[in-house]
């Protein structure tokens, strides 16, 4: 009796584990995949799953899973992708996960028997779901500082060209490597800057996509990142350069400092840049749309013309915008130049680039007389456009200015006119500029001249030179030095 009673045991036993021991064979395979939000509430995997096949479950560590079934003779058994089993039960079965991934949600029918039979899946969890896989493109920026104490201050920014939008932005806070997050992006042309930061020497970066590199540089770069696409080249930026000289032919853009549209400008730079009208006939209009130099250590000059030699239309530091320069020269061209100390490196400027078909106003000429105890100021036009009125200042020693008077222009005429101002706060040699306005407020600023007080009508004129120092005759368009023969000169423009 006991014998028969001992075999009817092992028996039950045999036919209890073989009903509810886990089951893995692979009839169907995969269908349906989820990923749990883990609000305590049950989820549908699916609502037609067959016995004999499997769903991905994507888990996070730490958090409780509950797994079932619809039908309760089911078995249910939950395995890592390579097949080891994590837990299993008739119905339903409960499991804390171990890791973060995805596990295999198993139902199969009593005895493991398979069929095609619909029954619905469910899982509920309660913690923190886990992150949405990426089905495009993970893109990741791995980040390195050979000093090994972050970028200070230096960030990388990743744009959509197609759309301008920002995908991201970061920086290394400290030590020498660290990673992004992942950006999952789908195919297409990406655009990564870098900023300079502080020490941009000890920065370098690659951008990788399942560890593959797609790009790499360092500080102060702009690279454009093509994702199973093709790009067009990006535009370069128009800069002035840290040294020696460049130039572009263009009637439409932005001119930067070297340090371009995301950089602080280089210590220790001393380049020029002349911009010339792309239009035939017409002439360079730059306007300042943002200006920030270290004030009285670090300098910015305009010319205007072609280059450094030509007239002077003024010097610029601190963060006061410069305002807006239209070009006189007879080629239509200005030039900016810009030069900084050996230290310290502030973001720089910005300026807009347009020409004009014709100047506001065609300047014939302009110079000043003395007459006794005041200064006549005197200038005449060819034509005018949308001219709107004169400023006239004067200076004692051509670097401080103050206001002399206003004068009324005539608007629009193509037969141009002529202009005069009275000065009586005069000393034996008084500075001057012509300033003339648009009604738009855009304005152009002249060369300056002097006037001196002394007679001139008994001196004699032993030549006349331009700014090169060439002897050139007394009709010479421009600006010209009268030379006298008692070694004084005075400044004209024809």
């Amino acid at each position: 009796m006991k014998n028969f009673l001992f075999m009817l045991t092992i028996l039950l036993t045999f036919f209890t584990t073989k009903t509810l021991s886990q089951c893995t064979n692979n009839v169907y395979g995969l269908y349906y995949s989820l990923t749990p939000t883990c609000t305590g509430s049950w989820e549908t995997v699916t609502t037609c799953g067959w016995r004999g096949e499997y769903s991905n479950i994507n888990v996070v560590l730490g958090n409780q899973y509950s797994f079932q079934s619809s039908v309760s003779s089911d078995v249910v058994t939950i395995t890592t992708t390579g097949g080891v089993v994590l837990s299993w039960g008739n119905g339903t079965t409960t499991w804390t996960a171990t890791f973060s991934g995805t596990v295999r949600f198993w139902t199969h029918g009593a005895n493991c028997s398979t069929g095609t039979g619909c029954r619905t899946r469910s899982v509920m969890c309660s913690g923190t779901p886990p992150p949405t896989p990426c089905l495009d493109n993970p893109l990741m920026i791995n980040m390195y500082d050979s000093w090994g104490d972050g970028w200070n201050g230096a960030t990388y920014t990743i744009t959509d060209d197609n759309t301008g939008s920002v995908v991201g932005t970061g920086t290394l806070s400290n030590g020498t490597s660290g990673t992004s997050p992942i950006y999952c992006v789908t195919d297409g042309c990406y655009t990564i800057v870098v900023t300079s930061g502080s020490y941009p020497s000890e920065i370098t970066w690659t951008a990788t996509i399942n560890g593959v590199v797609y790009a790499n540089g360092g500080a102060g770069t702009s690279t454009q990142l093509p994702i199973n696409s093709f790009c067009t080249p990006p535009t370069p930026e128009m800069i002035v350069p840290s040294s020696m000289n460049n130039s572009y032919s263009v009637c439409q853009g932005t001119l930067y400092d070297n340090g371009g549209s995301s950089g602080n400008y280089s210590v220790s730079s001393d380049g020029y840049t002349t911009l010339y009208p792309a239009n035939v006939g017409s002439q360079l209009l730059l306007d300042f749309t943002y200006f920030n130099l270290e004030n009285n250590w670090d300098f910015l000059y305009v010319y205007d013309g072609p280059n450094p030699s030509s007239p002077l239309l003024g010097v610029f530091t601190g963060n006061v915008l410069p305002g807006t320069f239209i070009s006189s020269s007879a080629d239509g061209s200005l030039t900016v130049r810009l030069v900084s100390d050996f230290s310290i490196q502030y973001p720089g400027f910005e300026a807009q680039i347009n020409c004009l078909s014709a100047l506001p106003v065609e300047m014939v000429s302009y110079n000043g007389v003395n007459i006794g105890d005041f200064n006549r100021i005197e200038w005449e036009t060819a034509s005018e456009y949308n001219s709107d009125y004169f400023l006239v200042k004067r200076s004692y020693d051509g670097i401080d200015w103050d206001y002399v008077g206003k004068v009324s222009s005539i608007g629009n005429s193509d037969v141009g006119k002529k202009y005069s101002l009275d000065d009586y706060r005069i000393i034996s040699t008084t500075y001057y500029k012509i300033i003339q306005y648009d009604v738009n407020g855009v304005y152009k600023e002249y060369p300056s001249f002097s006037v001196s007080k002394s007679n001139e009508q008994n001196k004699e004129v032993v030549k006349y030179i331009d700014l090169s120092g060439r002897e050139v005759p007394s009709t010479t368009r421009g600006l010209i030095m009268v030379i006298y023969s008692d070694g004084t000169t005075k400044r004209i423009f024809n």
